[in-house]
């Protein structure tokens, strides 16, 4: 009896799944630095952790929480690296109080970085998700710090 036929679909079924493994992007980290109008905010999130902090002229409000589950998972599923990649970049603004945000990625196959991205609400749909659900955090995160 001749095994090496299902040795060899064995390995080949093996080297696929491998590929496959290998080529899927996981996001790990997310950084936002907006910074503009008298204030900044520079917040980096992981699935463990959203560190950072937001200054504006009335309060300075430093985070350091575990990052909520359903956020992180919300975040990261609602768009993929090449969508993220799609959105084009526009010029750094050098006026006095004009807002310049710059959103990094970094992923288990690379970094990627946008700085006041121009987006399209049709075709940049997902990114805008992705940026109003990290924005809303940010928002609660402020709200909820502000008064103490």
């Amino acid at each position: 009896m001749n095994t090496t036929p299902k040795i060899t679909s064995i390995i080949i079924i093996f080297l696929l799944l491998c590929i496959s493994c290998k080529s899927q992007t996981i996001i790990t980290k997310v950084s936002y630095i907006s910074a503009g109008m008298g204030g900044y905010e520079i917040v980096q999130v992981t699935k463990d952790s959203v560190i950072g902090k937001i200054v504006n002229r009335r309060k300075k409000i430093f985070i350091n929480e575990k990052t909520q589950k359903k956020f992180w998972n919300s975040l990261i599923q609602s768009m993929t690296v090449t969508e993220f990649q799609e959105v084009k970049p526009l010029k750094r603004v050098q006026d006095h109080d004009e807002e310049n945000t710059t959103i990094k990625i970094e992923t288990t196959q690379g970094n990627y970085s946008l700085l006041n991205g121009d987006f399209d609400p049709i075709k940049n749909k997902k990114v805008l998700q992705f940026v109003e659900i990290l924005q809303a955090e940010l928002n609660r995160i402020y709200l909820e710090e502000k008064d103490k």
